[in-house]
């Protein structure tokens, strides 16, 4: 995960210039164009002043927006053209520390989790959100959030508030996403009445940049051996357990993965590497701060038989999509067995559309590139 820690001084079109140049990027006039509209999104954000700590509660709490629309840009696009790419080359050409970068499931993790901490409940504020919004924009000019995404009622009235709040302080907000704003939860009725005022509201102050790049650039890559195996046969289950002996000097064991105040079993774990059943990981009542957790402790991580899913199977589906999310952005090493190659896996029915960022993600996640490589390699992903 990006952080402030180490600001480079160099502007992103310098920046982009240069990864152009050495071949990690490939020219693309659409990138380019959003491109320019980041770079002037960016000195508007170095330009900034500072907050004081007693101006900045007052305005959270009287909810005025404390600039003109501009404070945030919606990168939307399609899956592979480039969109975290740009946002990355972004965050590192801010020349100041007071900056974030995180995968937007992680971040709500954090504030659902910090609205729960006894240290909020025993101040009893009353607002608790916006107390968070406070003391996250003391210390960040610019958020960055990778794949914006609300995908159920129930969190998504605390997603907006909270960007409502950081927009509300100042803080800059660059999101990236592949679904449009007047699109987010549009099959839920519900949602229409409760939630699209409160997107309405944001979407005032928010700039929506297409990507309207032709090429997905995760596909089309030479495949590391043995990275995803279809059928889930016995052959494929002798092929990871040889893996599993490279990759760990120890013996495999059960092991629990602490979250909170309860418990995740991993019923194959080494040293470095975890080995699962997509039973284990998606079958049951698991979430963002599981994966988060089986990421952090294994650089590696099996997964084994992983079925054909549908819309019958949502709910196995929507925590796949979210394994992958978390396994992607932590540069995982993966290796998967399945009934399906990953473009047949969720192949039709609602909620198709959401799938093919996971089908985009799995391409690249099974390439020789991703595997010869520790961590995330710069890619136009």
């Amino acid at each position: 995960m990006h952080n402030g820690a180490t600001p480079t001084p160099c502007g992103l079109k310098a920046l982009y210039r240069e990864a152009l140049a050495s071949g990690r990027l490939e020219p693309d006039a659409a990138q380019e164009e959003c491109v320019d509209v980041l770079d002037a999104f960016g000195r508007d954000a170095t330009q900034q002043t500072s907050h004081s700590t007693l101006g900045l509660r007052v305005t959270i709490r009287r909810r005025a927006i404390r600039s003109a629309p501009g404070r945030g840009l919606y990168l939307l696009g399609e899956v592979g053209r480039g969109k975290t790419m740009l946002m990355d080359l972004f965050f590192d050409s801010l020349d100041f520390r007071q900056k974030r970068r995180v995968h937007f499931h992680e971040f709500m993790q954090e504030i659902l989790k910090a609205l729960n901490s006894p240290q909020l409940r025993q101040k009893r504020y009353d607002d608790p959100l916006a107390e968070l919004a406070w003391r996250i924009a003391l210390h960040n000019r610019v958020l960055c959030f990778d794949e914006f995404q609300l995908n159920d009622m129930s969190d998504a009235v605390v997603n907006l508030r909270i960007i409502d709040l950081l927009l509300t302080a100042g803080v800059h907000i660059v999101m990236t996403s592949n679904t449009h704003p007047d699109a987010l939860l549009q099959h839920n009725r519900q949602a229409q009445t409760t939630i699209r005022p409160l997107i309405t509201r944001i979407m005032a102050h928010v700039r929506v940049i297409t990507l309207a790049a032709q090429r997905d650039y995760r596909r089309a890559r030479d495949m590391a051996e043995n990275a995803w195996r279809v059928p889930p046969d016995a052959e494929s289950r002798e092929i990871f357990s040889r893996i599993f002996r490279e990759v760990s000097p120890s013996e495999p064991s059960r092991a629990q993965l602490q979250i909170g105040s309860r418990q995740f079993p991993i019923a194959c774990s080494g040293d470095g590497v975890a080995r699962c059943q997509f039973t284990e990981l998606c079958s049951v009542m698991s979430g963002t701060a599981e994966f988060i957790a089986l990421a952090a402790r294994y650089p590696v991580v099996m997964i084994e038989s992983i079925p054909q899913l549908s819309p019958d199977r949502y709910d196995e589906a929507l925590r796949f999509i979210r394994l992958i999310d978390v396994l992607y952005e932590n540069g995982t090493r993966l290796y998967a067995s399945s009934d399906v190659w990953p473009k047949d896996l969720y192949p039709a029915g609602e909620n198709v559309t959401a799938f093919q960022r996971t089908i985009s993600r799995l391409e690249e996640m099974r390439s020789r590139s991703w595997h010869d490589r520790p961590g995330i390699s710069m890619s136009q992903g």
